[in-house]
């Protein structure tokens, strides 16, 4: 996988504890930045704004979801579908030069 491809994942985002379900959430990496879309609105995150992308914890997928702390927007969250491609989700982030653990 080259490190510069963009990629795209279908899921569910929670913004500020309000929650939109699949198939409305899209997540778009790019080495550049993070791009968040759902029905609660469109979140751009260039690069330098993400501190650091790690596993949501329990509120609000159980553990199924990815935490992406940053400056833009405080308390985002992307769970995609089905669930069990966040690996592959956190895997490419990484491999984009993202802060993942």
């Amino acid at each position: 996988m080259s490190e510069t491809e963009t990629k795209e994942w279908r899921g569910s985002v929670c913004k500020g504890g309000i929650t939109s379900r699949w198939p409305f959430g899209k997540l778009i990496a790019s080495s550049d930045r993070i791009e968040i879309r759902s029905l609660l609105g469109q979140s751009n995150l260039p690069k330098e704004s993400i501190s650091s992308i790690e596993c949501s914890r329990f509120f609000p997928w159980l553990w199924m979801g990815i935490r992406i702390r940053n400056t833009v927007d405080r308390d985002l969250r992307f769970c995609p579908f089905p669930f069990w491609k966040r690996q592959q989700v956190l895997d490419h982030l990484k491999s984009l030069g993202y802060q993942v653990p």
